[in-house]
C-alpha cells in the first residue's frame, strides 16, 4: 500500500511547474505521490488518503474489479501502454485509499510534542519528521522542497539559490530564514535516523 515515491510539501514553479519533479516519459504511473498539504498545520490531513462519505472499501474494490473486467475486453488496453500505466496508477491509488498502514505513517499526532518541537515547529521541520515517518513505513525515496521556489527574494519563503541577489538581501535571507530552520532541523533528522537504525539505508 505504500508509495514507492512520495514529494511535498511544494511544487516548484517558475512560472510554471519546473520540469523534473514528476515521471516523464516513464509514464504517471511512476510519479511521486505529490501534496501541498502544510505538515505543521495542526489540522494537517490528506484527503486524497480519505474514502468519501457512504463509500466502503470493500464498495471500492468491487468497482475496480468491475472496471477491470471491462478494461479486459478492450483491445486498447493491450495495445497501449498508457492505458496499461494508467490501471498501474489506479491500483496503486486503491492501495492506498485502503491501506490503514499508509493512513498511519501520514498521521503526525502519534508523534510526541517533544519529537515534533525538537524537529522544529515549521513547515519545513515537520516535512522531515514526515519523512522519518515515511523512511520507517516503507516509502524508498522521499523528497521534502524547502519553499516553492528554487530561489526567491522572500524573507520567509525564498529558496536557498540567492546568487542573484544584492549582497544586503542574500544576507538578510539566509541567517534569518535558512539558517534557523536548517540547523534546527537536519541535525534532528539526521540523529533520528542513526537511533532509529535507518541512516545507513537512507
Amino acid at each position: 500500500g505504500m508509495p514507492t515515491s512520495v514529494s511535498y510539501p511544494y511544487t516548484i514553479r517558475d512560472g510554471s511547474i519546473t520540469p523534473g519533479q514528476h515521471a516523464s516519459f516513464l509514464g504517471k504511473a511512476h510519479d511521486p505521490f505529490f501534496f501541498e498539504n502544510d505538515p505543521n498545520d495542526d489540522a494537517f490531513t490528506l484527503p486524497q488518503l480519505r474514502l468519501p462519505s457512504g463509500l466502503s472499501a470493500s464498495r471500492l474494490n468491487r468497482r475496480r474489479f468491475i472496471q477491470q473486467t471491462i478494461d479486459k475486453q478492450t483491445a486498447l488496453l493491450e495495445s497501449s501502454g498508457a492505458a496499461q500505466g494508467f490501471d498501474l496508477y489506479y491500483d496503486r491509488a486503491i492501495r492506498m485509499l485502503t491501506s490503514d498502514k499508509v493512513r498511519s505513517a501520514f498521521d503526525l499526532t502519534q508523534e510526541s510534542e517533544s519529537v515534533r518541537e525538537s524537529y522544529g515547529r515549521t513547515t519545513y521541520g515537520q516535512s522531515c519528521l514526515l519523512s522519518r515517518r515515511l523512511i520507517e513505513s516503507g516509502v524508498k525515496f522521499v523528497t521534502v522542497y524547502f519553499s516553492n521556489s528554487i530561489g526567491g527574494r522572500s524573507i520567509e519563503k525564498g529558496g536557498w539559490d540567492t546568487h542573484g541577489f544584492d549582497d544586503t538581501r542574500m544576507f538578510e535571507i539566509i541567517p534569518k530564514y535558512h539558517l534557523p530552520i536548517t540547523e534546527q532541523t537536519l541535525p534532528t533528522l539526521l540523529e533520528d535516523l542513526q537511533q532509529r537504525g535507518l541512516y545507513d539505508d537512507t
